[in-house]
This record gives C-alpha cells, structure tokens and sequence, in this order.
C-alpha cells in the first residue's frame, strides 16, 4: 500500500534527473501539514527553500502568504494545516543568464510527474491552488 510517509521518502532519495544529466540539486522540498485539505503546487523549490528545508520560504513566499493572508489564511495556520509542493522536487539551480531559477525542462517534470500523481492521489486535496505559469499550464494547458 502506497503510504504519504513512504512516497516522501522515495521523492527525498530520488536522484533520477541527476542520473539522467540534468544539473540540479537533489532533495525534495514539500510541506505536508496535518488536514492537508488545500494542496498547493508550485514551479520548484529555489535555493532558500533548499537551505530552510520548507517550500515557498523567500521572497516568493513573502508575495504567496501575503496575497493568501487577503484570502484569510495566515502562513503559520496555512503550512500547519495544509500541503505544499511542486511541479518537480529538486532545486533545478540558477538560470543561465543569471536572473532567477532555471525554469525546470520538459524532461525533468516528466521524471517528477508520477511523484506529483502520487501526492495528488494519497492527500486527496478538496482545493488545488496552482502557483506560477508552469504549475497553472498543468490545469490550463491552453
């Protein structure tokens, strides 16, 4: 029986764009809080979240809990309460031309897909919240 406990320690351990040559840097982030009735999707972890062990924890989480604060959830609340994750897993590093995180390749979200499949599947979110173009294209392709 596939377990939330067990998919984390399989995304944790995974090394599978590494092993196909992609320059990232290996450990999922993700926030698994007790109801987990809201699952939050985003892009994938930056360089702060790798540090803090925690998604969404610098300036894109200053705007995320910011804007979500307006809608009545405060950070601590929300992250105790619900699920926080991303396209893919891993830190995919900084953008060649120096300006933000290095958009995660075709290739890497298809290697991270059945991690996202599975998370989706065993919190049974009641709400999805994607963040960001890449997590939205998921839903709304078009």
């Amino acid at each position: 029986m596939d377990t939330l406990k067990q998919l984390h320690m399989e995304m944790r351990a995974c090394r599978l764009c590494l092993a196909a040559g992609h320059e990232i840097v290996p450990g999922a982030i993700f926030g698994s809080g007790s109801e987990r009735r809201v699952m939050l999707i985003g892009q994938a972890p930056g360089v702060t979240e790798v540090a803090a062990q925690r998604p969404f924890n610098a300036t894109s989480g200053t705007r995320l809990f910011q804007w979500l604060g307006e809608a009545g959830w405060e950070e601590d609340d929300f992250r105790a309460r619900h699920y926080m994750t991303a396209v893919t897993k891993c830190y995919p590093g900084k953008a060649k031309n120096g300006k933000g995180d290095r958009v995660p390749s075709r290739a890497e979200q298809a290697l991270c897909r059945p991690f996202l499949e599975r998370e989706m599947a065993l919190v049974k979110p009641r709400l999805i919240i994607p963040v960001g173009g890449l997590a939205i294209k998921l839903f709304y392709p078009n």
